[in-house]
C-alpha cells in the first residue's frame, strides 16, 4: 500500500526535526516508527529502520519500500547523503511539500463553493422536474388556472430545469473526460495536457505551476553540486503535466548539443522568459545554486499570490453566478405563477 500526500509530508516533516536535533537516520527511523500506532506510515517506518539498521542507505531503502515515495524524492534524498547535507534536503522538502499542501489546499477551498452550487442547481432542476411541476400542474388544473398560464408556467420550470441539467451534465462530462484521458496515459494524457496550455489564462498559471515545482528540485540538486544539465535530467521527473515535460527534456537536449541555457529554454515555447533569462545568467555565472534560490523565492511568492487571487476572484464570481441563477429562477418560474395568481378568480 502506497503512502498518500498528506502521509508522505508528515514522515518528511518528522524526519527533518529528528535530524535537525542531532539525531541519526538510523534513530530518526526508529522514532518515527514509535510515533505511529498501528497504521500504514507504522509498518513503512519500522521497514525502512530495519533496512537501514541492516546496513542500507536511506536512499535505498525508501527505493525498496516502494511506498509512494516517487523516484525524484529518493534522488534528492540521495544527492543529500552524497553532500553530507541530509537534514537541510529533508527540511526544504518537508518545507516544499507544506507549500504545495496550503497552496493546493487554498485552489480546492475555492472550488468547493461553486461545486456546491453547481451540485444544488442541479438537485434543484432534479427535484422541480419529477416531483414539484407535476404536482403543481395538478394543483393549477383543481384551481382553474387557464391552461395557456399553466402551460407558460410548465414551459418557463422545464427550461430552467433543462438548463441547470444540461450544464451541470456538460461540466461533469467534461471532467471526467479529461481525468479518463490522463489515466490513460501515453498519447491521450498528451493530449489532455495539450488542452490546458490552450487556454489562454489557464496555460499562464499552469505555467507558473509547474515552473515552481521545476525550480524547487533544480534549487536542490545544483546545491548539491549537480551541474545545470545534470539537474534538469531529473527535474523531468518533477513536471506532472507532459507539454511541461517535454519542454524541460528539449531544454536539457539543447544545453546538451552545445546551444545557451536560455536559447535552449525559450526554444521549448513554454519555459517562462523569466526563468529562461536567469538561467542563462546562471550559466554565464557558473553560480547556478544561488541563481535558483532566487528565482525559487521569486516563483514561490508568486505562485502564493495567484493562489491567493484565485480564491479571492472564485468567490466573487461564482455569487455573482449565484444571484444570476436566483434571478432566473423569478424569471422562468415565479413571475409566471404570480402572474397566473393575477388571474385567479376565488
Amino acid at each position: 500500500m502506497k503512502l498518500n500526500y498528506r502521509s508522505r509530508m508528515l514522515f518528511t516533516e518528522n524526519m527533518a526535526s529528528l535530524l535537525r536535533s542531532g539525531l541519526g537516520i538510523t534513530e530518526s527511523l526508529e522514532i518515527c516508527a514509535g510515533l505511529y500506532s498501528g497504521s500504514e506510515r507504522k509498518r513503512i517506518a519500522e521497514n525502512l529502520f530495519d533496512s537501514v539498521r541492516n546496513g542500507n542507505m536511506f536512499s535505498a531503502a525508501l527505493e525498496n519500500e516502494r511506498a509512494g515515495f516517487s523516484s525524484l524524492y529518493i534522488r534528492l534524498v540521495r544527492a543529500g547523503e552524497e553532500s553530507g547535507g541530509i537534514c537541510e534536503v529533508m527540511e526544504k522538502l518537508s518545507s516544499y511539500m507544506k507549500q504545495t499542501k496550503k497552496m493546493r489546499d487554498k485552489i480546492l477551498g475555492a472550488m468547493v463553493y461553486p461545486v456546491s452550487v453547481l451540485v444544488c442547481c442541479a438537485a434543484l432542476a432534479i427535484l422541480c422536474t419529477f416531483y414539484v411541476f407535476p404536482k403543481l400542474e395538478f394543483l393549477f388544473e383543481e384551481l382553474s388556472f387557464s391552461s395557456e398560464s399553466i402551460r407558460e408556467i410548465k414551459a418557463s420550470g422545464t427550461y430552467f430545469a433543462t438548463g441547470a441539467l444540461g450544464v451541470f451534465f456538460a461540466v461533469s462530462a467534461l471532467i471526467i473526460a479529461w481525468l479518463f484521458m490522463k489515466r490513460m496515459g501515453g498519447t491521450m494524457e498528451e493530449v489532455a495536457d495539450a488542452l490546458l496550455f490552450k487556454m489562454p489564462v489557464v496555460s499562464e498559471l499552469l505555467g507558473m505551476f509547474c515552473t515552481y515545482n521545476f525550480v524547487f528540485v533544480m534549487k536542490l540538486l545544483t546545491s548539491s553540486g549537480m551541474t545545470i544539465v545534470q539537474a534538469a535530467k531529473f527535474g523531468e521527473e518533477s513536471c506532472t503535466n507532459t507539454c511541461y515535460r517535454k519542454a524541460v527534456r528539449m531544454m536539457r537536449l539543447g544545453m546538451e548539443e552545445g546551444r545557451g541555457a536560455m536559447e535552449s529554454a525559450r526554444s521549448s515555447r513554454i519555459i517562462p522568459e523569466y526563468f529562461s533569462i536567469w538561467l542563462g545568467i546562471g550559466e554565464r555565472t557558473g553560480d547556478a545554486a544561488g541563481v535558483f534560490s532566487s528565482v525559487y523565492d521569486y516563483y514561490r511568492n508568486e505562485t502564493e499570490r495567484i493562489a491567493d487571487g484565485i480564491c479571492e476572484k472564485a468567490e466573487t464570481v461564482f455569487i455573482f453566478a449565484a444571484g444570476i441563477a436566483v434571478m432566473t429562477v423569478a424569471f422562468k418560474f415565479v413571475i409566471p405563477v404570480f402572474s397566473a395568481l393575477g388571474d385567479f378568480r376565488i
